[in-house]
């Protein structure tokens, strides 16, 4: 069972990993008061997963991050849609971002792969 302690642990292994000293760009060259709104968008259709990943990955590296999510995971959306909406610091979103799409993208990938073979044994009793 993936529990939220579990994922926070992933998620703050993979921000370690990616910026072990933060985001030494941001630092450098945006204002540490800058805000920054930022929208998830689709760039072709599929099926959401990795909501909790996504916000995880915003809110473990500043809990100043709102983050809305607009689909719920197994959610179908096509290109162009919103997925999710970030606002915060400038920084920290940053800072999150590659961490939160690689987590969403990958695991939204195998939820549209799979997507279809779910849709063909769903009158059945398989799981």
């Amino acid at each position: 069972m993936l529990t939220r302690q579990l994922i926070h642990t992933a998620v703050q292994a993979a921000l370690v990993e990616d910026a072990p000293w933060g985001d030494v760009t941001s630092q450098l060259l945006i204002p540490e008061e800058a805000r920054a709104t930022a929208r998830l968008v689709a760039r072709e259709p599929g099926t959401f997963a990795g909501g909790e990943v996504f916000a995880a990955a915003m809110t473990l590296t500043d809990p100043a991050i709102d983050v809305t999510l607009h689909l719920p995971d197994g959610g179908r959306f096509e290109a162009g849609n919103a997925l999710a909406t970030v606002e915060g610091p400038a920084r920290s979103v940053l800072q999150a971002e590659r961490v939160a799409l690689n987590f969403t993208q990958r695991v939204s990938g195998i939820a549209t792969l799979t997507s279809p073979f779910v849709a063909e044994v769903a009158h059945t009793s398989a799981r």
